[in-house]
């Protein structure tokens, strides 16, 4: 198991992390999700056997966010 933890754009409200959080959770190898709109702040758990870096990218962007960078 991994875990990543970005700044994102995207979430600006409570409604729009809960959406985020939806999308990604219901993606192939990622197991949890917590995104938070008062700090930006998107931590994520998933299976880096399946999901490598670059299907990452593709997940976030996705769901409808960018990272800017990590944490």
């Amino acid at each position: 198991m991994a875990e990543a933890r970005y700044l994102v754009r995207g979430i600006e409200d409570a409604e729009s992390a809960l959406k985020v959080e939806a999308i990604l959770h219901s993606k192939v190898g990622v197991h949890e999700v917590r995104a938070d709109p008062e700090t930006g702040e998107l931590w994520i758990r998933f299976d880096e056997r399946l999901v490598p870096a670059p299907r990452l990218k593709s997940y976030l962007e996705s769901a409808g966010v960018r990272p800017v960078r990590p944490l």
